[in-house]
């Protein structure tokens, strides 16, 4: 009986050790793409700070505030998948 318990707590902690194995594997992941995340993200607000003040220097007005208007969606995307990934 004794012995029986002790081999069933033995096969809790084996499974337990394997399940902390792949949880810290999956989280490496994700913050490996956290990382990724972030580095697109800050060269997007680079991009899009260039594209507004080549726009700024333009005289289309209408391109202008589409492209802004489509950049701004960019981030959002990417902000709202940060926030999913935390």
């Amino acid at each position: 009986m004794l012995q029986q318990q002790v081999e069933l707590l033995v096969q809790k902690y084996i499974a337990l050790q394997q399940q902390l194995v792949f949880l810290e594997e999956a989280n490496q992941r994700q913050y490996d793409e956290l990382l990724r995340a972030h580095a697109e993200l800050d060269e997007l607000r680079n991009k899009h700070k260039q594209l507004m003040v080549a726009h700024a220097l333009s005289a289309q007005s209408e391109d202008r505030a589409q492209a802004k208007r489509l950049i701004t969606a960019l981030i959002s995307k990417i902000d709202q998948t940060l926030c999913l990934m935390e």
